[in-house]
């Protein structure tokens, strides 16, 4: 590659690069317009530049884009789950879900993941890479593009573990951000992740108020570390402390991602000390129903046995909603559409996503 990842880069980062060739920096947030304000990744035009400028550009930078090569649309038409393809044939998701107000997308930010979580499909063969800045906002202007309608709000809970990915998910938030590009609010931002302490601290001190959102799913560290490798290195005392402190620096409430498994984590004793967990925290409980993936073999709690978790836990002061589906029946797991296109392709070309 050409070394310079130009929808990558922030306005201000992209007006220096300008300067580097030789062009005057008013150009620079030019591009940055054409990239992030109309979506665009075709260098072969951009507005007001001319045929010999667009070659110099070229000539000198790069851009990474996200090609959608699947779709997979819900039967009752509230949600699309895309597969995207990368410049190097990698495969990430994106999920597109219709609201009454909103539209929201779900983006990756790994190809593959390395936290291990037993119930979630993404992690099976492990982190292949990180995406890069421009690759994950392409996956918002993809996803505009084919569905002809605006995202407003945006989760990174798609592929991957943001907050291993630090640097670059933080400069594409900002990118998404900027009022010259997307202008997306932070408050509409909301980022999962299974508990990195030492990235949530730090994303603490980055004046970014997005929502954060901690993939909790048990309320003792030995059930947690049964489900959640990451739990061997920090204590769920440590991942409260961090989200407690995140609310302290930005203001924003910490939701808190419970996904109920049968024989698992839905005991008496789970509820009561889940409870007793989050009680005087400005902390919600999203309760999901565990979705069956064929290397993990639990079942599906039935809509009562979710129901009733979610009322004890509000009886007992943790305000708790249950996640409704969004209508993806088949491969509506995190992951599950990235391994069914890697084995198709491993099938038709003989060459798994493990060696390409």
């Amino acid at each position: 590659f050409r070394s310079t990842e130009l929808n990558g880069l922030q306005q201000s980062d992209l007006r220096e690069w300008m300067q580097t060739i030789n062009e005057p920096a008013f150009r620079g947030s030019q591009l940055f317009t054409h990239f992030h304000k109309h979506g665009q990744t075709d260098l072969s035009y951009i507005t007001g530049f001319g045929e010999a400028l667009r070659k110099k550009v070229a000539a000198n930078g790069r851009v990474d884009g996200a090609e959608i090569i699947r779709t997979l649309p819900a039967k009752n038409g509230r949600s699309i789950k895309y597969g995207l393809r990368l410049s190097d044939d990698r495969i990430v998701e994106a999920v597109f879900m219709r609201y009454p107000t909103h539209n929201t997308l779900c983006i990756s930010t790994q190809v593959g993941c390395a936290m291990g979580c037993a119930f979630c499909a993404s992690t099976k063969d492990g982190l292949i890479r990180n995406l890069r800045t421009g690759e994950m906002t392409a996956q918002v202007y993809a996803t505009e593009r084919a569905s002809g309608e605006t995202i407003q709000n945006l989760v990174l809970m798609g592929i991957g573990e943001p907050l291993q990915n630090y640097t670059n998910t933080v400069a594409a938030l900002r990118i998404l951000h900027d009022p010259d590009g997307k202008g997306m609010s932070y408050r509409n931002i909301s980022l999962s992740t299974c508990g990195i302490v030492p990235n949530m601290r730090r994303l603490a001190e980055e004046d970014m108020p997005i929502n954060l959102v901690i993939s909790l799913h048990a309320a003792n560290d030995r059930k947690r570390r049964e489900i959640m490798p990451i739990a061997e290195h920090y204590t769920i005392q440590e991942v409260i402390a961090a989200a407690d402190d995140y609310f302290e620096k930005t203001g924003r409430r910490i939701s808190y991602e419970y996904t109920l498994i049968p024989g698992v984590n839905d005991t008496e004793n789970d509820l009561k000390e889940l409870i007793q967990l989050l009680k005087g925290r400005q902390a919600h409980v999203n309760l999901i129903a565990y979705h069956p993936i064929k290397e993990y073999q639990k079942t599906r709690p039935d809509a009562t046995a979710l129901q009733r978790f979610s009322a004890r836990l509000n009886a007992g002061g943790i305000r708790t909603t249950v996640r409704k589906s969004i209508g993806l029946e088949e491969q509506g797991a995190c992951g599950q559409l990235r391994a069914q296109e890697n084995r198709r392709q491993e099938v038709q070309y003989g060459n798994s996503d493990k060696n390409r």
